[in-house]
């Protein structure tokens, strides 16, 4: 069976395999963190670069901007709740 060898196994060597899994918890939860607070940073460095158009530029120059805005907003916002659905 493959439940053998935990059947089998000491208190100590039980907590210690437990440790090791704890510390493999971490260090992957770690690098989720790490890489929803990258993906957020993209999309602000981009969010960053977009200028807004000039005054005399023509209407469809800043309903480009508004939309790109918004597509970056729900972009922002859908990598947020999926980091909080991960790290809770």
């Amino acid at each position: 069976m493959k439940n053998e060898k935990y059947i089998s196994m000491t208190n100590k060597e039980y907590d210690d395999l437990a440790e090791e899994a704890k510390v493999f918890r971490n260090e992957n939860s770690r690098g989720i963190c790490y890489g929803f607070e990258m993906a957020l940073r993209a999309v602000r460095n981009i969010d960053k670069e977009m200028e807004y158009p000039q005054i005399a530029s023509h209407e469809s120059d800043f309903i480009k901007y508004n939309a790109q805005k918004d597509l970056l907003y729900k972009i922002y916002k859908a990598i947020q709740k999926e980091q909080a659905i991960e790290i809770l």
